[in-house]
């Protein structure tokens, strides 16, 4: 019994890592405590549903168990009126010439075939509920206050396992949040070691380097390394990550450069700088990390028009005009292509500029031009 104790426990923490070992678990759970089915579920405050983690019941009998029968579940009623960490047996505290009397039972207990309960329950940190409780059929019987101790070992780990599972699902969920707030930035942005490998690259640096033009991330096992098209402009670039992510820290550690396109166009801007030292735990050693900003000096990303109407205020005419010249378009360009004189261009940038708090075509453009895009 003590081994296939030991083999559940590990089984139960298994399952906060990968759910699909609850597979495994649930008939091992059926076998321990001579159960017909077992059910886990998280109860948040102010939430008008349990989070129901595993049961092995049908789905149609879940969905209906969640929608109504666990708000009048006389078995979960008076057993939360027992003291938290304890276990409780259903008969003890329904007894069962009532429970038979149920809405539950009637509805939903007696055509699963369960007449019997044992459970337990505690109250996180957090204010969430958190449950387990198995059943048995009018035929296997109550359980016992033996079925009570056991269930009293293994509830620290099902709480515990509860627990981490929780975490995970918000660790995961706030690294989901992050890729897609990086995904959305229209600079490119990569993490690097000392040595160049990269950690972690968003969507527009990748756009970058699959032009191949003028910065590269080239396939290096098991991770790819930054570079430039020219080797000379790869062994500056690396210089300046190794000392972002040198030992020493220093506050002008980094730097700065430019690197030539093979097009002919202008290049790309890149921005090297030490990474805090608690974001160490992006890579697996826990040395020091460099953060690179990729800037394609070519594009430059200019809000839409209806940014320009909201921020400054603008008439969606004169945001049609300011953005024309913040994407390098001449007022003539722009006038040709509206169908509209030169005076018109002109009355329609003389109130842009009032708007805008400037006093010249450059001035608005930089202004712009810093506006977050899409």
């Amino acid at each position: 019994m003590e081994t296939d104790l030991d083999s559940i426990i590990g089984s139960i923490y298994d399952a906060a890592l990968e759910p699909e070992a609850w597979a495994s678990l649930g008939p091992k759970l059926g076998v321990l405590f001579e159960a017909a089915s077992f059910l886990v579920y998280v109860q948040r405050p102010h939430a008008p549903l349990a989070e129901l983690f595993e049961t092995n019941w049908p789905d149609q009998a879940l969905a209906d168990y969640a929608a109504h029968y666990f708000a009048v579940d006389c078995w979960r009623t008076e057993g939360f009126r027992q003291p938290q960490m304890s276990p409780v047996i259903g008969d003890h505290v329904v007894p069962e010439k009532d429970f038979v009397k149920s809405e539950v039972y009637a509805d939903l207990a007696r055509p699963l075939g369960l007449r019997h309960m044992l459970g337990e329950w505690t109250v996180h940190g957090d204010g969430a509920l958190c449950s387990v409780a198995f059943h048995r059929s009018k035929q296997r019987g109550a359980f016992d206050k033996r079925d009570a101790r056991l269930l009293g070992t293994l509830f620290p780990h099902f709480l515990r396992s509860v627990r981490l599972r929780q975490n995970l699902q918000a660790a995961h969920c706030r690294a989901e949040i992050g890729d897609a707030a990086l995904d959305g930035v229209t600079i490119g942005v990569v993490v690097t070691q000392a040595d160049g490998r990269v950690l972690l690259a968003n969507r527009t640096a990748e756009s970058i380097a699959a032009w191949q033009d003028g910065f590269m991330l080239q396939a290096c096992h098991p991770n790819r390394s930054v570079a430039a098209a020219r080797s000379e402009d790869t062994q500056r670039l690396r210089a300046l990550i190794a000392s972002a992510a040198s030992q020493t820290g220093l506050a002008q550690a980094g730097g700065a450069l430019h690197l030539p396109s093979k097009s002919g166009k202008r290049g790309y801007a890149v921005t090297v700088t030490p990474l805090p030292r608690t974001l160490r735990c992006l890579n697996r050693d826990r040395t020091p990390l460099a953060l690179l900003l990729i800037a394609d000096l070519d594009r430059q990303p200019v809000p839409f028009d209806h940014q320009l109407v909201t921020v400054f205020g603008l008439t969606r005419a004169e945001a049609r005009l300011v953005a024309a010249l913040a994407k390098g378009r001449s007022r003539g360009e722009y006038a040709e292509q509206a169908g509209i004189g030169a005076n018109t261009v002109k009355t329609q940038l003389t109130s842009a500029f009032a708007k805008l708090g400037v006093t010249r075509e450059s001035e608005l453009v930089r202004l712009v031009l810093a506006l977050p895009t899409q």
